[in-house]
């Protein structure tokens, strides 16, 4: 439970970054972007600090955008009552013991 709410957070934070860069006027995505990553650290109260780092962020808002997904409908999903749930590796058959998250409404499948 723990992950699945530091992961949560992590996300709305990266995502809201990128909304406000991809709303900058004048901004258009570059390839520059394909190697950025934003990078966090949050302090879960009684489980200690969490790190996290989200890829290309501004190419996957970009490619949600040309899906038809707004940046509240994708969080949305995320912050729903169902929230997020992770799906044992037994589950997906990972190889690489990744862990695999998925929205309450089965919209978004992460990694």
């Amino acid at each position: 439970w723990n992950f699945v709410t530091a992961v949560t957070r992590g996300i709305k934070t990266t995502a809201e970054r990128a909304r406000k860069e991809a709303e900058a006027p004048g901004w258009n995505l570059d390839p520059a972007d394909f190697e950025r990553f934003y990078k966090d650290e949050f302090n879960q109260p009684g489980h200690g600090k969490f790190k996290f780092k989200d890829y290309a962020p501004l190419v996957f808002r970009d490619l949600r955008q040309m899906f038809g997904v707004n940046d509240e409908h994708y969080l949305a999903s995320i912050y729903a009552e169902e929230g997020i749930s992770e799906i044992s590796t037994a589950e997906t058959g990972s190889k690489s013991g990744q862990k695999f998250l998925i929205t309450g409404d089965g919209r978004y499948f992460m990694k």
